[in-house]
């Protein structure tokens, strides 16, 4: 496995960081599973720099994936991008993205779950959230759903499982580090990489400096 941190500058306490490789370390428990995505094209790379998160994470990839610069796949917004280069077909190679925002409190992550899917439809394609769970703790709760994203007749159907982690701001209760962490991938490695998906969040944990 190879590990990384993403680091911040929004919450409390936060130093900003970038995208560094570091020496791997053993998975942290955390809350289960995530959901489907939209995969963007790409080649593989080695070390990418990362955008800034609302907190800092450490996280390691299993085998086979590999991190690029957000930006040469399309995504520049995120703060991490892994493609699985083994499994590139139909014009597209799976992808792991992780972005992060603040959100207020009082929105729970089932309404930014539905967000998410919003932002994958487009003319003519059809989005359907097939599976939803919530998990973790009150202090840091959970959500993972699975999305299938049929473009129409003339595109390639993808899907895409998302996990979505909340954290409270310890100084400002009214504020909440929300982390997104996406797989998306044809449907016929599905299965096989979200087992993958699910190893790589189990590694997320707040970076402790």
């Amino acid at each position: 496995m190879t590990a990384f941190v993403a680091g911040c500058a929004v919450l409390a306490g936060c130093g900003t960081t970038t995208g560094t490789p570091v020496a791997a370390t053993p998975p942290a428990e955390q809350p289960a599973a995530p959901s489907p995505p939209a995969s963007p094209p790409g080649s593989a790379g080695s070390e990418s720099p990362a955008a800034t998160l609302p907190v800092p994470i450490e996280f390691s990839l299993p085998e086979g994936w590999q991190s690029v610069p957000p930006a040469d796949v399309g995504v520049p917004e995120a703060a991490f991008v892994a493609l699985h280069p083994a499994s590139r077909g139909d014009g597209s190679v799976p992808t792991i993205v992780i972005t992060g925002d603040v959100r207020d409190s009082t929105v729970d992550l089932e309404d930014i779950a539905a967000e998410s899917v919003k932002q994958l439809e487009t003319p003519g394609t059809e989005v359907r959230v097939e599976s939803s769970k919530e998990s973790g703790t009150a202090a840091i709760p959970a959500l993972t759903q699975a999305v299938r994203i049929s473009p129409g007749p003339r595109g390639h159907e993808l899907l895409q499982l998302q996990t979505f982690l909340g954290m409270s701001d310890t100084t400002d209760p009214r504020r909440r580090a929300v982390l997104e962490f996406a797989l998306t991938t044809q449907p016929e490695h599905f299965q096989e990489l979200a087992v993958d998906f699910q190893e790589f969040v189990s590694t997320v944990r707040v970076e402790s400096g």
